[in-house]
C-alpha cells in the first residue's frame, strides 16, 4: 500500500494524527502534505518558517552578518561571517533553536564553527581543497627560489 493509499484509508477509518506537543488530532483534519507516516503513526509536519542553507553537509539557517566592528581586531575582513542556528529534523519535521553558531562564508566555499576562529579554520580547509592545486605550483615555484 502507497502512502497515499494509507492516507485516504486511514482517513476514512477516523484515524488520529500526533503533534509534537502529544495531542493527537483527526487524520482528516490536515491535508496529506502536512502528515508523514512515521514509527507506525501519522505525525503532523512543523512548519519551518527558515531557509535551510547546507554547509558542508551541515544545515543551518542564516542570521545577520556581522559587522566587521564585531570581529576580532586580527581577524581577516574579507571572509563574510554570519550568526546561525543549526538545523535539526525529527519525526515532526524541521526544529532550529538558537543562533548560536558562527557561519564563514568566500565565494562559493562555506566554513562552520562554534566560534568564528573555528568557522575561519574550516573555510580555510575548504579553500585548500577547492582551490588547492592552483596554489600548490605558486607555492612550490616560491621555494625553489
Amino acid at each position: 500500500m502507497t502512502s497515499t493509499s494509507k492516507y485516504y484509508q486511514d482517513r476514512i477509518n477516523g484515524i488520529k494524527a500526533w503533534d509534537c506537543r502529544g495531542q493527537h488530532h483527526p487524520l482528516s483534519a490536515f491535508p496529506e502534505s502536512d502528515v508523514k507516516f512515521v514509527g507506525g503513526l501519522w505525525r503532523v509536519q512543523e512548519k519551518f518558517p527558515h531557509t535551510i542553507t547546507n554547509v558542508r553537509g551541515v544545515d543551518f539557517v542564516l542570521g545577520e552578518k556581522l559587522k566587521p566592528s564585531e570581529l576580532p581586531g586580527d581577524e581577516i575582513k574579507f571572509f563574510e561571517y554570519y550568526r546561525a542556528m543549526r538545523v535539526g529534523q525529527n519525526c515532526y519535521g524541521y526544529f532550529a533553536d538558537e543562533y548560536d553558531w558562527k557561519v564563514a562564508k568566500c565565494g562559493q566555499c562555506w566554513g562552520f564553527g562554534h566560534d568564528i576562529s573555528e568557522a575561519r579554520a574550516r573555510l580555510a580547509v575548504r579553500v585548500l581543497d577547492v582551490f588547492g592545486n592552483e596554489i600548490s605550483p605558486v607555492v612550490s615555484k616560491e621555494k625553489i627560489k
